[in-house]
């Protein structure tokens, strides 16, 4: 079983309108409504590639409990509670372009940060790889994904890590670390103009203990272990790439790794979903849309 989690679920609202009028009444030409949050859409994600999988997330409210609701199979879903009604987003589009009202995120007590820790304890033991994305949650303590990783490894569960502040990290070495150029060249304050540049850096990350560390561009993934440095690029269909979602890509991988695939499918899986959303919509991607990208990575070694 993969594990995932999010510290700030959110209730998403969409409305598509011809035009915003400032001073009258606006009439939406579409309307949609759907749970978010980066531990909820790699969740959602993975169960449409039919992995096998469970939710652990903060939930308040009202709001909480309709995102459980629309999440649907609330079996698979460890529900911790928190006071506060989890976010509300609300989502303008109009003339190709859109405008994001949220509602601030629930407060995060001791009470409530021990019982996650508690239900998280009792969740990675049938658990085979934990997935934590990057959350969004303003309040939440720098070092939580430092205490999650080192109790995975105090029972043996490999963890994989998408942030966007290797900060957080603190003395934790995840398995597996995924992240975009761009965001690494922000934590570390410098740039990695080539290739080797990007080599160098991974190195370092992997040299202090990090399993494997994943960059990606927009041409191309560096899969960087202590005794592998790959590449994977999709040079057919690169002019079609426009976007790239780290996050989507970690719960791939770890799909990989929680079916026991070859390092070569379980990468081109990853990239396969970290690009997915430049052919598909998001909540519409199966695997079969998955296997017919994966045909268009290859991967070289860069040694």
């Amino acid at each position: 079983m993969i594990l995932y989690c999010d510290f700030n679920p959110r209730l998403t609202r969409v409305y598509e309108v011809d035009g915003l009028n400032n001073f009258g009444i606006n009439s939406a030409e579409s309307f949609r409504i759907y749970p978010s949050g980066y531990g909820v859409d790699s969740y959602v994600f993975a169960k449409n590639l039919l992995a096998d999988t469970k939710l652990i997330g903060l939930f308040g409210g009202e709001r909480g409990e309709y995102i459980k609701e629309l999440i649907k199979d609330r079996s698979s879903i460890n529900s911790v509670k928190v006071l506060d009604s989890n976010v509300e987003e609300i989502i303008l589009k109009s003339n190709g372009k859109k405008t994001i009202v949220r509602t601030s995120s629930p407060r995060i007590t001791v009470e409530n940060k021990e019982n996650f820790i508690s239900e998280f304890s009792k969740e990675i033991k049938n658990s085979k790889i934990v997935c934590l994305p990057e959350t969004d949650h303003s309040k939440l303590e720098s070092n939580m994904y430092e205490k999650l990783i080192n109790l995975c490894y105090s029972n043996g569960i490999k963890v994989a890590v998408t942030s966007n502040n290797l900060q957080n990290l603190g003395t934790a070495k995840p398995y597996i670390f995924v992240s975009e150029k761009s965001e690494l060249e922000k934590m570390s304050n410098q740039k990695l103009k080539t290739e080797r540049d990007i080599i160098s850096f991974a190195k370092e990350k992997v040299s202090n203990g990090i399993g494997i560390m994943v960059i990606n561009t927009i041409d191309a993934s560096y899969i960087i272990s202590k005794n592998q440095n790959l590449k994977a690029s999709y040079t057919k269909i690169k002019p079609y790439i426009s976007k790239v979602n780290s996050n989507l890509m970690l719960t791939g991988m770890a799909i990989g790794f929680e079916r026991d695939y070859d390092i070569d499918t379980l990468i081109k899986l990853g990239v396969a979903c970290c690009i997915s959303e430049n052919f598909i919509k998001f909540r519409l991607i199966t695997m079969p849309d998955i296997k017919q990208i994966m045909n268009e990575v290859s991967i070289e070694s860069m040694d």
